[in-house]
């Protein structure tokens, strides 16, 4: 009897948001994977979803049990199937590892929207979608941030309010934080006993109070003396991660100023942790970024001689050590051997340019559901708020109802915001990113202290490795990478293929 060829597959899906699993977007990618299946004849043998997890980061529950099934089953699993690459990892190093590990199962990875196999193409679309990806994602962030900068700036909050206040409503004209009528007098009473006593104390008086968590649970010590040194209880906003210092809140402060100061005070009495700060070296910048061939990161120092110093890279677990400038002249040379072809370059632009025009028709989509559902969530403020009006007697239940209904309306004003595709001309930006591509070693050459890891992450996210001498790496960057083959050559890098060395 002939031995059957039929294929074996894991389905994986994935959504980011719990508002997702509820408009069938879950349904839509299952449907569309198990068509996939079995328009190319292959046995659904698993189905793995995660519910509400992002990807930027690969420690999500199902995508783990998938990998673990793969492991499990090498030989039987062939392939898994995704509805796209960003379902696997919005991080292109992630990808890149999740691609090697589900190779070492002998396990290949398909897209139902994506042209993805393992040939030279197939590789490059991939590695394609995986940089999308991460530049999606990356846009995103910087968006937000700038948003919340600017509005933290000028005296709004824009996070989540602490204990004692509520979130205001961002729609209407009113301050960013708003006294809690139930927590505020818990919280100003806290301040006045820990002007006096230890927090210990403080902490089990304000619980007998009846201070609570909005979910209702006892509060910390650990969430209490956080709190107690948090100058939001003052009016003033820092937020050092927004590059924001000392800015006047537009809310109403719970206490005086020189309560504050008296209870900083009392806490300074007690000992606090100590900081270290670990100064990078800017002479050395390929230390710990270039492991030695026993897996340690190689370090840098130097050593004087009778009229000058001695810069060498070392590893200081088998002491292996190299002269500075040889071997940031290999990884020169290195990064001077990777010059794509003219074709390449072609392929590339003609990808981005047709990926970037269906995300601008998604985020569109994307935007025009979560407008309709703010504008259901604002007539439910509405009618909230009509009730409350007319009574008095329900009035808690409406408030906490009408907060509940601003925090959604407000995390929706987040999302339409973070669903918006920058507008940006996207062929400069190409034409920058061939720039990069063509003249990499140029570029790491007169690039500032500070900006030399940044490009050395950018061109080889996996680093670097040191062995018999010789510079080397498995992994280049995806767009260095997209028409490089499994096999290595002779040399320890990458296979050039797709690539011509610079004349």
């Amino acid at each position: 009897m002939a031995k059957t060829t039929t294929k074996a597959a894991a389905i994986y899906t994935r959504v980011s948001t719990l508002e997702q699993v509820l408009n069938l977007s879950l349904t839509t990618q299952l449907e569309a994977c198990r068509h996939y299946c079995e328009t190319h004849g292959l046995t659904v043998d698993a189905e793995f979803t995660d519910r509400g997890e992002s990807a930027k980061t690969t420690n999500r529950p199902q995508f783990l049990a998938m990998l673990e099934h793969c492991q499990k089953n090498k030989g039987r699993i062939d392939v898994v199937v995704v509805y796209n690459v960003s379902r696997v990892s919005r991080d292109t190093h992630d990808h890149l590892g999740v691609r090697a590990q589900l190779y070492k199962c002998g396990v290949a990875l398909r897209s139902v929207t994506e042209p993805i196999d393992e040939t030279a193409v197939g590789r490059l679309n991939e590695n394609l979608m995986s940089v999308i990806s991460q530049f999606d994602n990356d846009v995103k962030a910087e968006r937000t941030k700038a948003g919340m900068t600017a509005a933290l700036s000028i005296g709004r909050w824009t996070h989540r309010a602490p204990l004692g206040y509520l979130n205001g409503d961002t729609k209407a004209e009113q301050p960013s934080l708003i006294l809690d009528r139930e927590r505020a007098p818990l919280m100003r009473r806290a301040f006045e006993l820990a002007a006096e006593h230890p927090l210990v104390d403080v902490l089990a008086e304000v619980t007998r109070l009846g201070l609570r968590t909005r979910k209702g649970r006892e509060v910390a010590k650990q969430t209490l003396s956080a709190a107690l040194r948090n100058p939001l209880y003052i009016g003033r906003i820092n937020a050092p991660g927004f590059g924001v210092k000392d800015v006047q809140g537009d809310f109403e402060a719970l206490i005086p100023e020189a309560l504050f100061m008296r209870v900083q005070a009392a806490l300074a009495g007690r000992a606090g942790p100590s900081l270290h700060n670990v100064r990078k070296n800017p002479d050395f910048p390929l230390r710990r970024f270039t492991r030695c061939e026993c897996g340690t990161a190689l370090t840098g120092s130097s050593s004087r001689g009778r009229d000058k110093q001695y810069p060498y890279y070392h590893c200081p677990s088998c002491g292996v050590r190299v002269r500075r400038e040889d071997l940031e002249s290999q990884f020169v040379d290195l990064l001077e051997s990777l010059q794509p072809t003219d074709e390449f370059l072609a392929v590339f632009r003609l990808n981005l340019l047709e990926k970037w025009k269906k995300r601008g028709a998604e985020a569109g989509r994307i935007q025009g559901n979560l407008k309709r559902k703010l504008i259901e969530l604002e007539s439910q403020q509405e009618k909230i708020a009509e009730r409350l009006a007319l009574d008095d007697q329900n009035a808690d239940v409406y408030e906490r109802l009408l907060a509940t209904k601003r925090d959604q309306a407000t995390q929706i004003r987040l999302e339409i915001e973070n669903a918006k595709i920058e507008d940006i001309d996207i062929e400069s930006v190409l034409d920058f990113a061939e720039n990069a591509l063509c003249n990499a070693a140029h570029l790491w050459l007169v690039a500032v202290p500070e900006q030399k890891p940044r490009l050395q992450k950018a061109f080889f996210p996996a680093g670097l490795t040191f062995e018999g001498g010789k510079l080397g790496t498995d992994v280049t960057c995806s767009a260095f990478n997209l028409l490089a083959s499994h096999s290595e050559s002779a040399s320890g890098l990458a296979s050039p293929t797709g690539f011509e060395p610079v004349s």
